[in-house]
């Protein structure tokens, strides 16, 4: 019988907690998505709001991306691929699954290291906004 180590869970032996740092077992994958989604929402009802002539103080047209700044960090989260549990993404170190604890234990260094979440945030974040310059730059050519 072939066992792939990363997906297939034996069940046979029990595993140990995982002492030290586990972050190089982590198979974990950054989804952003719901809070820039947050962030464009909150962006675009901002200029909705600063159109408005019966508006009388400009200060409450940032209101909306201020609180969606504020649920940003609530609202980025991380995937785990073994379990599929869905954790903050500032609780990314502390997250221990079963397959996590298999692999901390087995003689068998990992295959490669996997990026951490932070580093998939941040790649997301200049991806999104490259996307988000070509399309005003495509806009305002026009």
């Amino acid at each position: 019988m072939l066992v792939d180590r990363d997906h297939d869970l034996p069940r046979e032996r029990a595993a140990a907690r995982v002492d030290g740092s586990p972050e190089q077992y982590l198979r974990l994958v950054a989804n952003p998505f719901l809070g820039f989604l947050v962030l464009a929402l909150g962006g675009w009802l901002s200029l909705r709001l600063s159109q408005s002539p019966t508006l009388s103080i400009a200060a409450l047209c940032f209101l909306p991306v201020v609180v969606a700044l504020w649920w940003l960090p609530r609202l980025c989260q991380v995937h785990c691929l073994d379990c599929g549990r869905n954790e903050l993404l500032g609780d990314w170190k502390s997250h221990t699954c079963h397959a996590v604890e298999l692999r901390h234990h087995d003689p068998v260094p990992p295959r490669w290291p996997f990026p951490s979440p932070v580093l998939q945030f941040w790649v997301w974040v200049q991806f999104l906004a490259c996307g988000l310059l070509v399309g005003l730059v495509i806009n305002f050519a026009r």
